[in-house]
C-alpha cells in the first residue's frame, strides 16, 4: 500500500510488513529520475547529509542526545529529506569505497531511525517485540535492493554476523545484498558507538564523512566509553554499557579482553584505574540497564 509517507511491503510473514519509507510522493515536489551517468552514490550522500545536518540544526538538541519529534514532523525540512531520500533507489552501491560505505550506512541509519520515528511511530519499550520489529521493519529502498535497519547494521556494518540477540543471519547465500556486506576483516567495533538507536542510552547523534570518519568514530568511542564506563575502586567492579554485552564478540573474545579493548577509549585517569584491575587479575564486569525510551526532546 502506498502513502503520502512511503509505501508498505507485505513480506508474508509473521513479524512485520516492510515500511519502505523513501518512495513516498509529494505533488509537486518529487525528483525525476536521474540518468545513471548523473548521479553516484558518494555524491547523493553529501546531499543526504546535508538535509541531515539541516534537521539536526532544527530539531536535535546540540550535544545529540535528543530530537524534537513533533516539530520535526510539521516541517517542509522533513519533505525535503523525503524527496533526496527517494533519490537512494537510483545508485549503484558498488561504487562506494569501503571507507564510503561505512560512512554511508552510519548516515543513512541514523536518519532512517528518526525518520521512521517521526512518520511510523517509535518503538514502544513495554511493548513486547515492539523494539525488534522497528529495526526489521522500517526500511529504504537503495539502489533497488530492500535494506531495513537490521540489514544495515547486521549485514552491511557487522559485516553478516549473526544478530546478538536473535542469531539471525541477514543476508544468505542466495540474497544479491550479500554483495555489500563488508568483509569480516573489515569489521570497526566502533561503530556501536555511531549507530542510534533512538533511545536515551544510544550515543549522541553524529554526521560521517568518507574524510572524517576515522576521527569521527575514534571521537565517538571516546566520548561514549567516558561517559558511561564507571570504575568502582573498592568492589574492585568495572561497569560498562549493555551495547558491550551485546556486541562484545566485535570487540574481543573473552570479558576481560574486552574490557581492555575499550579501556583505550578512555581518559587516561579512567583507563589507568581499568588497567590496574585487570593487571591484578580480580576485576568484575557489569552492565548498566540499558534505557530504551525514546530520546525525544
Amino acid at each position: 500500500t502506498q502513502s503520502t509517507w512511503g509505501v508498505t511491503v507485505d513480506m508474508g510473514n509473521s513479524l512485520c510488513s516492510l515500511n519502505v519509507l523513501n518512495v513516498a510522493v509529494f505533488p509537486g515536489n518529487v525528483p525525476a529520475r536521474p540518468r545513471a551517468s548523473e548521479l553516484s552514490a558518494a555524491r547523493l550522500a553529501e546531499n543526504l547529509q546535508s538535509q541531515m545536518l539541516k534537521l539536526y540544526g532544527k530539531f536535535i538538541l546540540e550535544d545529540g542526545s535528543g530530537v524534537n519529534y513533533s516539530e520535526l514532523k510539521q516541517d517542509a525540512a522533513l519533505v525535503d529529506y523525503v524527496n533526496t531520500a527517494s533519490e537512494l533507489q537510483f545508485i549503484d552501491l558498488a561504487s562506494l569505497s569501503r571507507v564510503e560505505l561505512i560512512a554511508f550506512c552510519l548516515n543513512v541509519y541514523n536518519a532512517l531511525v528518526i525518520h521512521a520515528s517521526v512518520v511510523v511511530g517509535p518503538y514502544r519499550a513495554r511493548v513486547p517485540g515492539s523494539i525488534s520489529r522497528f529495526f526489521t521493519c522500517n526500511a529504504y529502498n537503495i539502489g533497488g535492493h530492500i535494506f531495513s535497519l537490521d540489514d544495515i547494521e547486521h549485514g552491511i556494518l557487522r559485516c553478516n554476523k549473526p544478530h546478538p540477540t536473535s542469531g539471525r543471519v541477514f543476508f544468505d547465500e542466495h540474497d544479491p545484498r550479500r554483495a555489500f556486506a563488508l568483509p569480516l576483516s573489515d569489521l570497526d567495533p566502533r561503530i556501536h558507538f555511531a549507530l542510534v538507536c533512538g533511545a536515551k542510552s544510544c550515543p549522541p547523534i553524529r554526521v560521517f564523512t568518507a574524510q572524517n570518519l576515522d576521527r569521527g568514530l575514534e571521537l565517538a568511542a571516546k566520548n561514549f566509553c567516558e561517559s558511561s564506563i564507571v570504575v568502582d575502586q573498592s568492589r574492585r567492579r568495572v561497569t560498562m554499557s549493555m551495547i558491550m554485552y551485546w556486541y562484545g564478540t566485535d570487540f574481543a573474545s573473552d570479558e576481560q579482553s574486552r574490557l581492555a579493548a575499550v579501556a583505550r577509549f578512555c581518559s587516561p585517569a579512567l583507563r589507568e584505574s581499568i588497567e590496574g584491575l585487570l593487571a591484578q587479575g580480580r576485576v568484575t564486569i557489569a552492565y548498566q540497564p540499558y534505557d530504551w525510551s525514546q530520546n525525544h526532546s
